[in-house]
């Protein structure tokens, strides 16, 4: 293990062509801004698209994924754009997993694409799993102080519903594919539909789609969802994210586009308690990470235990805390 010691890992897509020595240390130094002086050492291995630089001393680390938040674009010689993700060398993806949740202290967390119970063992929170017959699961993840209520779930894996201070959470995997697009449509209009059902009437649904309903929301072909557009309509649905058209951002990058998967919907009066949203890369996974803060009423609130950020124009008779819940992938379709 001694030779992994203070070593980054630097993971580029599977598709994405070869890269050589040269073009790896002048990436290094241009886009990482790693110091020479700190790098002990660097190998390549061409095969696997990965990197290992173990650098002289711990504190570099953390300088580097600090700075990176795990992952950096490369742009081959032939103009085709990487997106690299960084990660401790050695680490799994469920300790990457941990991490992140440490390092941006997530209250709820919606996971998809789950094909093992070991993404259980995040201290000092609860899952709830459902990983199904797909074998391709989601989870909920919720803080050990938090009580999820009223827990349901889709046999096939690809949905786990809660209850929380009377919001009714949703996280859906969406079937992904154009191949799979009947199966998507009648996942939306027949599966999902048995979530919305004894439960709160505000509903905030995230996960990944696997399809977008804007043109705007990918640079690749549109290709639309009426039963996901239907069922939007039906619950008086709203997207949390306001894309720019000017600058669009998105949660998957391939060799052959970019486009927004991973989303939030939520209806009104969610939208009125949002405090703010936003996407950023997770070195565990090949998708990009989406965050929303919302605030929930809390009567019973132990001010003296629970370290929730109070904002003070909001605090009349009733406590109000602020939920940070993120949604995002576990593996690598």
């Amino acid at each position: 293990m001694a030779e992994r010691l203070n070593t980054i890992a630097c993971t580029f897509d599977s598709t994405s062509p070869r890269i050589n020595a040269y073009d790896i240390h002048e990436w290094i130094q241009q886009v990482l801004r790693i110091p020479e002086q700190t790098v002990s050492t660097i190998r390549i291995d061409g095969i696997k698209r990965q990197v290992y630089i173990k650098l002289i001393d711990n504190a570099n680390v953390q300088v580097l994924l600090r700075e990176t938040n795990g992952q950096a674009e490369y742009q081959h010689h032939n103009g085709i754009l990487s997106i690299v993700n960084i990660a401790v060398a050695g680490m799994g993806r469920v300790g990457m997993l941990a991490d992140f949740i440490r390092q941006h202290d997530f209250d709820i967390i919606f996971i998809q694409e789950v094909t093992s119970t070991e993404v259980l063992n995040v201290r000092g929170y609860n899952t709830h799993l459902n990983i199904g017959a797909s074998i391709r699961g989601t989870a909920l993840l919720a803080k050990s102080t938090l009580q999820l209520t009223n827990i349901t779930i889709l046999p096939s894996g690809r949905a786990i519903a809660a209850d929380y201070k009377g919001i009714r959470l949703i996280n859906v995997y969406a079937p992904s594919g154009t191949a799979r697009r009947t199966d998507r449509e009648q996942f939306y209009t027949t599966e999902l539909t048995y979530l919305f059902h004894d439960g709160p009437t505000d509903l905030l649904i995230g996960g990944d789609f696997n399809c977008v309903l804007h043109p705007g929301d990918t640079t690749e072909q549109f290709q639309s969802s009426r039963a996901l557009t239907e069922m939007m309509r039906g619950l008086e649905l709203q997207d949390a994210w306001n894309q720019n058209p000017a600058r669009p951002t998105y949660t998957y990058y391939s060799p052959h586009g970019a486009t927004r998967l991973d989303r939030f919907y939520i209806t009104s009066d969610i939208q009125q308690k949002k405090m703010g949203i936003e996407i950023f890369p997770a070195a565990f996974t090949d998708q990009y990470a989406v965050a929303m803060r919302i605030t929930v009423q809390d009567t019973d609130l132990q001010k003296a235990r629970d370290r929730w950020e109070m904002d003070p124009k909001l605090i009349n008779e009733e406590h109000l805390k602020k939920n940070k819940l993120y949604v995002g992938k576990m593996a690598e379709s």
